[in-house]
């Protein structure tokens, strides 16, 4: 017997020796698969392969010689890789493999690794215990037995078969694969593919399990990846794109695309198809797409990790920032990548990655989300043509799509739907982007803002080419992270069910049909998002995310004028023909400064109290850095518009209402920056032609902050910021007209009929003993009168704080509460040399010399805070000109960004029809 064995073995290895001399592929594929007719593995079902193969020594031989012949010369195997594909799912399914092959690389678990073979744990234990019992006692005595446990031979017998197995070394043929020949590693490749869900043959954990013999094998042949990265990238298409659902199936194909990104990214020849096929997981459904989020998060933070400095072109920084925006914000997927009716989805074909068109570099400013202040009234809903390389015949029969970086633009409509005849301008004027955001996983978005903390913070990372694509998606995880995420996080727990009953023979299956149940797979129980322990940490989280979010906010903000130098440096020297990089003011303000500003103004509207208040601080640090002065008027004007306006008016609204005394400091501390802001750049904002309606926006402000909150805080601050504000306008001549019968200007004029509607004894109460003088009267005027620049500037210093020491005490009044409560705002902020200004002003009931304190005499011969002459027409000694302005107080709305207070005013106040 053992010589007829023996012998038999011998031949076999004669024959396939003599046809791998040969390269008889076909001999050879008949030669393995009749050796594989008698392993048995084939023949006997999962449950008795263990003891019929342990016991059966023929099968034994004959299984060590299939594999000891597929690794001698599987380079002339083709046809019968299928014979082997199958014994070794059968082995799979026995659970007879070596832990290595069934254990596979996993982002989320802690320690790296999932096994593909699953515990049966009953879904109902309740139901299950009873259906078993009875299950039992409708069995016969044998079967009842069996179900005893394994005896003692059936145990020898498995152990045997493990043995024999662990001889075969089936894992040799994954690692063996790098010296295979091309066409034999291709039909290799091609078995495993073929392994998909069906309802008679394979299951979902038959496909993840050669799916995974895949993803090592494209490994093991990294340096002649190319020639098998399409096959591989249409059965990942197709695993992904085409689920309706959620399944483990999905998620290990999203995993291991991800992974192969990981390890290829380091090859330049494959890199760019790598990154452009990472688009695939954006054409997934949307649903199936935020249920494997977290394993995405997980996977892109370690590409960012590992392989960010091999990241060159925009159109893949653009990939992924769009890829962290839906995984970790809950942003839609691009709805241009969404698959149709009109592409076959069960189409096998694929278009080459040359084929997908890329980005344009110059569409990026639609990416972001807003424009300079000259593209405020450009309309841009216009639908705009998509470029193709790609014929419609191409499209229509291949199961890709082909798309650009339009395609990626979620503010541009999606090409092949009718477009309506009126498209709606764009708010400029928004602290938000405006995107549709759904539920997203709390750990994703963690994850996530990791990986965008990991770019920012190394400057090597942060490039031309990303830049703008990072403050966009920063400014997006705000907007999910406002008020702790209470609205979009979602609270899901996930099980993934598995039917294995479709394993059992068809001629079993009415024997053992009262046997078969469902498994559920308690798959990772520390994902579920309904943890008790996750519940505990998430507002935690979200305050940790959101000051992270300030702070890298804060260091682009402040980084953002050297980089851009050293990029417009860099590019001179060498002479790059691509897009020209600009470091000027306007470019900074338009591309980071602005929508910066922006992201932690809007945390400044947040319902806790903690990171409303630490975003108010990073704004004005923000605001008062030294590169920001050297913005023009029109940069300033804008800053108003785009972010103080806007801030101030979501403020007024009820964010907070179980905080009512923090909202009261939260709308004092703002509108004392508002005035800040205004007193510190008042000269190059004099030179606007919009200045009086600038300023009376601000009073507009003024009026419903005072009427805003329910205790006297504002109500004291509120005027005491406005006096601060008139006394240096009036002191700097802003007000005055030498050519009007009052000497008086216009502006004058309107300032106290809209002041008067809500404050109508301030006018009396500061200027009423107060004399124009003339300005060749006295020394001290003629200064003033010859350079307005110091004028303006007297005006301030004679506010700062120390200066109020040199006036009579019964001439300052402060209120006491004012002085508790802006405790942090009235500190002296010094940025770039330039004291900052506080409200802590007084009425003045007689006329007042200003007096310069010493310690800023400085600003007397040259101040800080004025960057430009007067220029406008308002200033002491030109003659006035129309104001391009409504005088009536009443139709103030009708010009203002914003609108008048909704509320009615107090009884014991003026309204503007008394006044007027």
């Amino acid at each position: 017997m053992a010589a007829n064995s023996c012998r038999a073995k011998f031949q076999n290895k004669k024959c396939a020796m003599i046809s791998a001399h040969y390269g008889l592929s076909d001999v050879f594929d008949n030669l393995i698969i009749s050796l594989c007719k008698f392993t048995a593995l084939s023949s006997e079902t999962v449950e008795n392969l263990p003891n019929v193969f342990g016991s059966n020594s023929k099968a034994q031989l004959a299984a060590k010689t299939v594999f000891n012949l597929s690794h001698r010369h599987g380079d002339i195997l083709r046809e019968g890789w299928k014979n082997i594909v199958d014994a070794m799912l059968q082995l799979f399914r026995a659970e007879l493999l070596p832990k290595a092959m069934v254990e596979v690389e996993d982002f989320v678990e802690p320690n790296g690794k999932i096994s593909l073979q699953r515990e049966e744990t009953p879904s109902n234990r309740g139901e299950s215990t009873v259906l078993s019992f009875v299950s039992w006692l409708t069995l016969s005595g044998n079967e009842q037995s069996s179900l005893r446990g394994p005896s003692i031979e059936n145990e020898e017998a498995k152990q045997a078969a493990l043995e024999c197995i662990k001889q075969c070394d089936p894992e040799k043929l994954i690692t063996e694969s790098k010296f295979l020949q091309l066409e034999s590693l291709q039909e290799l490749m091609k078995a495993l593919i073929s392994v998909t869900p069906d309802e008679e043959t394979y299951d979902e954990e038959d496909a993840a399990f050669c799916l995974e013999m895949l993803l090592r094998i494209v490994l093991e042949n990294r340096d002649r990846v190319s020639f098998v990265w399409q096959t591989v990238r249409d059965h990942l298409y197709h695993l992904t794109v085409h689920a309706t659902e959620q399944c483990f199936l999905v998620e290990r194909a999203v995993v291991g695309l991800l992974r192969l990104a990981i390890r290829l990214l380091r090859r330049e020849e494959i890199s760019p198809q790598v990154l452009l096929s990472l688009r695939v997981l954006l054409m997934m459904k949307p649903t199936v797409l935020s249920r494997v989020s977290r394993q995405i998060a997980y996977g892109l933070h370690e590409l960012l990790k590992t392989n960010a400095a091999n990241i060159h072109s925009s159109d893949d920084w653009c990939t992924l920032f769009t890829l962290l925006e839906c995984i970790g914000a809950g942003v839609k997927p691009p709805p241009a990548l969404q698959i149709t009716s009109g592409v076959d989805s069960h189409d096998a074909g694929a278009q080459s990655d040359s084929e997908i068109v890329s980005y344009h570099a110059n569409e990026v400013s639609s990416d972001r989300g807003y424009t300079s202040d000259s593209e405020v009234y450009t309309e841009h809903g216009k639908q705009t043509k998509v470029h193709r390389s790609a014929t419609d015949v191409d499209i229509a029969s291949s199961g890709w799509l082909v798309v650009g970086k339009d395609d990626l633009d979620l503010s541009k409509p999606c090409q092949g739907t009718k477009q309506a005849p009126s498209s709606p301008l764009v708010n400029q004027y928004s602290l938000t982007l405006g995107q549709d955001m759904g539920s997203h996983d709390t750990k994703s978005l963690i994850k996530c803002v990791e990986s965008l903390s990991f770019i920012v913070r190394d400057a090597a990372h942060v490039t031309p080419e990303n830049f703008e694509l990072c403050v966009k998606t920063i400014r997006i995880f705000v907007e999910a992270n406002l008020n702790g995420g209470y609205k979009t996080h979602e609270r899901k727990s996930k099980t993934y069910k598995f039917d294995k009953s479709n394993r059992l023979k068809k001629k079993q299956k009415e024997k053992e049909s009262s046997m078969k149940r469902s498994k559920t797979f308690n798959h990772r129980p520390s994902r579920s998002h309904s943890d008790d322990d996750e519940d505990d940490s998430v507002p935690a989280s979200y305050h940790t995310v959101s000051l992270q979010l300030l702070d890298l906010m804060h260091t682009l903000h402040t980084r953002a004028a050297s980089i851009y130098s050293s990029w417009a440096e860099e590019q001179r020297h060498l002479e790059a023909a691509g897009r020209k990089i600009e470091a000027d003011a306007k470019t900074l303000w338009s591309n980071c400064w602005c929508p910066l500003l922006q992201g932690i103004a809007w945390l400044c509207c947040d319902a806790r109290r903690q990171v409303r208040m630490q975003a108010l601080t990073y704004l004005q640090r923000a605001l008062l850095v030294h590169d920001l002065q050297t913005l023009d008027a029109l940069e300033w004007e804008s800053c108003f518009n785009k972010v103080l306006f806007p801030l101030l008016t979501k403020l007024l609204e009820n964010i907070s209402p179980a905080d009512v005394g923090g909202m009261e400091e939260t709308r004092m501390r703002a509108s004392t920056l508002l005035c800040k802001v205004f007193l510190q750049h008042l000269s190059p904002l004099l030179s606007l032609p919009t200045f009086a309606a600038l300023w009376l926006t601000i009073l507009d402000f003024m009026d419903k902050y005072m009427h805003a909150g329910s205790s006297d805080l504002l109500l004291e601050a509120i005027p005491e910021s406005l006096k601060n504000m008139l006394l240096v306008m009036d002191t700097a001549g802003i007000f005055h007209c030498a050519d009007s019968r009052t000497g008086y200007s216009q502006l004058w004029e309107i300032t106290w009929e809209r002041i008067d509607c809500f404050l109508p004894q301030l006018k009396d109460e500061l200027f009423k003993q107060t004399v124009i003088q003339d300005p060749i009267l006295g020394p001290a005027a003629e200064p003033s009168s010859s350079n307005p620049m110091q004028q303006v500037s007297s005006a301030q210093t004679s506010i700062l704080p120390g200066s109020e020491a040199n006036l009579p005490t019964s001439q300052i009044t402060t209120s006491e509460n004012l002085a508790e409560a802006s405790a942090k705002e009235t500190e002296n902020v010094r940025v770039g040399g330039t004291p900052s200004l506080t409200p802590i002003t007084t009425p003045v009931s007689t006329p007042v010399k200003m007096i310069v304190g010493p310690e800023n005499n400085q600003s007397l011969t040259q101040s800080p805070l004025i960057l430009q002459p007067l220029t406008s027409s308002l200033q002491v000694g030109v003659p006035s000109m129309p104001l391009p302005i409504i005088l009536n107080p009443a139709l103030i709305e009708a010009t203002s960004p914003v609108p008048l207070l909704s509320t009615p005013l107090p009884a014991a106040t003026t309204t503007a029809s008394e006044v007027n």
